[in-house]
């Protein structure tokens, strides 16, 4: 299940718990941490993004704790990775690591320019997948 912190990433978390209730399934959180910029010098670029790196890990590691603990307190299996950029390959890198049987996630159902210019993950998981994917899109735009 790809998280990455968003209200909307979390939507998807009612329909996977009670698919993973109904078949016993342990769940796999996962999130990516991406690189939001640059470095402005060749030196100074690659310590900046080296502590970025470390930083966003930490974020994304006690994230998925919290996630991780909450669902645990439920009754369920669960455990977490992270991965990196680029967000669907490291997804399907997971799906593979982890021998998922289901991807679980939430779309924002991107149309037009907006899909052409950022591309759309969940597309690229369903179609790159060897995994069936759920794409659960919210009945309202969630941030």
């Amino acid at each position: 299940m790809p998280l990455d912190g968003s209200r909307l990433a979390e939507h998807v978390l009612p329909s996977v718990t009670n698919l993973a209730r109904a078949y016993g399934a342990e769940l796999v959180l996962f999130r990516a941490v991406t690189m939001p910029f640059s470095g402005v010098g060749v030196d100074a670029g690659m310590v900046i993004e080296a502590h970025y790196w470390d930083l966003a890990q930490e974020e994304a590691e006690t994230y998925l704790q919290g996630v991780a603990g909450s669902l645990h307190q439920q009754g369920f299996t669960v455990r977490y990775e992270v991965g990196q950029e680029p967000v669907a390959d490291a997804i399907l890198a997971c799906v593979e690591r982890v021998q998922a049987d289901l991807v679980a996630m939430t779309t924002h159902a991107r149309e037009g320019l907006t899909r052409l210019i950022m591309g759309s993950v969940a597309d690229r998981v369903v179609r790159a997948g060897q995994v069936p994917v759920l794409v659960v899109r919210p009945e309202t735009e969630i941030e």
